[in-house]
């Protein structure tokens, strides 16, 4: 009510967000909020002038957050621990293979069996390994690499493909999804081998960057193949899907955390006004932890 209420040189200017529970100024860039989602009084907002108006019907993503199930809190030790996962992708192959990289490898200590999935016309290195400490595979996904524009090539365009015909209303960034289908067999058989070397376990995925929208895209389709994800952490994702993507994917994996940072553009893009949202169950760090 406060927030709707709020105005500026005698005009309302705020919006409230149902999905975050918090206050934005209406056309804000760092309102991440879908249409149906916000309330404003504001002449120029696109959201609805009420909050009562505001319905599962209106806000797919309202009942998915309102209702969790199975979740467990964010913690913030293994987020660090996938953290230098997702470093280690950096790393040049042969020393990811050896699991020599530093720094991030001597915070990983006693990782075995690792597995590198590179792409070099892409641009792309995933890698997948156990992880002795938490008793899960570890799937982690490289972000761009500044030296080379080729990432940012395939992803300019801010098309979306439909890619689940039985979910046509699904929809998600075009490059990402081609990006995640350049390396989609060789990480289902890896994590397929590893099941049956180590026996039944569940999954972690992550990535930094454009690693962690194609870690998105993996952890939504490795519940899909049947695998079990246990959780999803994303460092500094950019948006990935539309609001039935996001849907689909927190139903899948209920444990996802999107981690991002202050000084980080990353996450601004694609933008909203072409149907990209983020998946909710941010972690800001207004600071360096």
């Amino acid at each position: 009510g406060e927030c709707m209420s709020t105005k500026v040189l005698g005009v309302y200017a705020c919006g409230w967000c149902a999905l975050t529970a918090t206050c934005h100024a209406v056309g804000s860039g760092f309102n991440a909020c879908p249409i149906g989602c916000c309330a404003s009084k504001a002449a120029l907002s696109s959201c609805t002038k009420d909050l009562a108006s505001i319905t599962a019907q209106t806000c797919e993503l309202l009942p998915v957050l309102t209702e969790p199930k199975n979740t467990t809190h964010y913690k913030e030790r293994l987020a660090i621990r996938l953290a230098n996962f997702a470093g280690a992708t950096y790393c040049n192959k042969d020393s990811i293979a050896a699991w020599d990289c530093t720094p991030q490898c001597r915070h990983l200590r006693g990782v075995e069996d690792v597995w590198v999935i590179s792409r070099p016309s892409a641009n792309l290195v995933a890698l997948i390994a156990w992880d002795p400490v938490v008793n899960r595979t570890v799937v982690a996904f490289r972000g761009t690499q500044m030296s080379s524009a080729k990432n940012w090539i395939g992803n300019i365009d801010f098309a979306h493909d439909n890619p689940f015909p039985e979910a046509p209303q699904v929809a998600v960034h075009g490059g990402f999804w081609r990006s995640w289908l350049e390396m989609r067999g060789e990480v289902i058989l890896g994590i397929r081998d590893r099941l049956h070397r180590r026996g039944d376990h569940q999954v972690l995925v992550t990535g930094h960057s454009l690693g962690g929208a194609i870690a998105a895209l993996c952890a939504l389709e490795l519940t899909r193949e049947g695998f079990a994800v246990d959780e999803l952490v994303t460092f500094g994702s950019p948006r990935v899907g539309n609001g039935a993507f996001n849907v689909a994917l927190l139903q899948a994996v209920p444990n996802c955390w999107r981690v991002t940072h202050a000084r980080d553009p990353v996450p601004h893009v694609p933008p909203r006004s072409v149907g990209f949202y983020h998946t909710a169950r941010e972690i800001f760090y207004q600071y360096d932890p």
